[in-house]
């Protein structure tokens, strides 16, 4: 077995008598090491082969989620405090809040995906 680079005339240093002139410590080496897959993948050059593209979802299907996340926190809150016979201080900020966050919610339904030119 070869030593490593650091390891060659480490008894010589050790010893004083300095190291040898012929140091082999700048030779190259003449076979690529053995990598595992999961390391030569981390390796691998990016510029090769370009990474899988994440599929973003269609700008549809996220306007129409955020408008019925919308629709379901209103009518939530709503029956919330129609079933609460004394709404206290604490139910009435969570009704407040409820109908704050799906306001956003619903805001952000219809201007997802628009363009500032109008479309």
């Amino acid at each position: 077995m070869a030593k490593p680079a650091l390891g060659r005339g480490l008894g010589e240093l050790l010893n004083g008598n300095g190291a040898s002139e012929t140091s082999t410590a700048t030779e190259t080496r003449t076979t690529a090491p053995r990598m595992s897959a999961g390391l030569s993948t981390l390796v691998h050059n990016a510029a090769d082969t370009p990474p899988p593209a994440a599929s973003a979802p269609a700008p549809r299907v996220v306007r129409a989620s955020l408008l019925a996340a919308d629709a379901v926190l209103t009518c939530g809150a709503f029956l919330f405090l129609l079933k609460q016979s004394s709404p206290d201080a604490i139910s009435t900020v969570a009704a407040l809040l409820a109908l704050l966050f799906g306001g956003w919610l619903g805001w952000l339904g219809l201007t997802w995906g628009r363009s500032g030119n109008g479309r």
